[in-house]
């Protein structure tokens, strides 16, 4: 009789040691899964942070480029800059007549 309730208390101690070995590893995995969604909600917000100064900064190029282009026609036409605009101004409502 003692070596059967021998057995079983091996094989209750060998069941309880295999419990909390599962218990760790699943401790473990789960723990794992939280930092890789964690990690992938913060690198998609990257992404969309950088996505958004990626556009920014084309529109800026884009601009400057436009700007620049300007003042290399100005200067190809020989253009001047004015100090004083001057109107024309219509006395009365006149007509041109052949």
């Amino acid at each position: 009789m003692k070596k059967n309730k021998l057995n079983f208390t091996k094989f209750y101690l060998t069941g309880i040691l295999a419990l909390f070995l599962l218990l760790g590893l699943y401790i473990f995995q789960v723990n794992a899964e939280v930092k890789e969604k964690h990690s992938l909600g913060r690198s998609k917000e990257t992404i969309a942070k950088l996505s958004l100064e990626n556009k920014d900064l084309e529109i800026w190029l884009a601009r400057k480029e436009s700007l620049e282009d300007l003042s290399r026609e100005v200067e190809k036409l020989n253009f001047v800059k004015i100090d004083k605009i001057d109107y024309i101004q219509i006395i009365d409502s006149s007509v041109v007549v052949k």
